[in-house]
């Protein structure tokens, strides 16, 4: 019959195509989470306080983490570059969790909630970022 066309797939050429669809996607996911998670620290070291520097200087981000179903990366202060202040005696990670969520401190140098706002602030630049990763594994629309 003449202007038709068929197209057959078995079972093991649909779970080949699935396959290749989620790599790619988690694949573009893990390069606009990797690209986030720099953003925001180097956001978060902007607004970290820092009187001595001390806590500043314990930012990580470790490496990304991924599963059948999720890709994650933790980033944060104290961790393996944890540090003691040379004026309180308190390692910066005993302090981190207290100083970002306590607004009554004062710092001459830099706010609490460091590290939430500029991750609430890089939502939409999320979403734009996946779907820049997405454009690049898929260029032509997933064919």
């Amino acid at each position: 019959m003449a202007g038709f066309m068929r197209i057959q797939l078995n079972e093991s050429t649909i779970a080949k195509a699935v396959a290749s669809i989620n790599l790619r996607s988690k694949k573009a996911g893990l390069q606009a989470l990797r690209k986030i998670a720099v953003n925001v620290m180097a956001q978060s070291q902007s607004e970290v306080p820092r009187d001595t520097e001390t806590l500043m200087s314990t930012a990580y981000i470790e490496q990304p983490k991924i599963t059948s179903n999720e890709i994650s990366i933790t980033l944060g202060y104290g961790g393996e570059k944890d540090k003691m202040n040379p004026d309180t005696g308190k390692m910066a990670s005993e302090y981190a969790m207290i100083v970002h969520e306590t607004p009554e401190y004062y710092h001459p140098y830099g706010k609490w909630k460091y590290l939430e706002d500029p991750m609430r602030a890089s939502k939409a630049e999320f979403a734009q970022l996946t779907g820049a990763e997405l454009r690049i594994e898929f260029p032509s629309g997933g064919k």
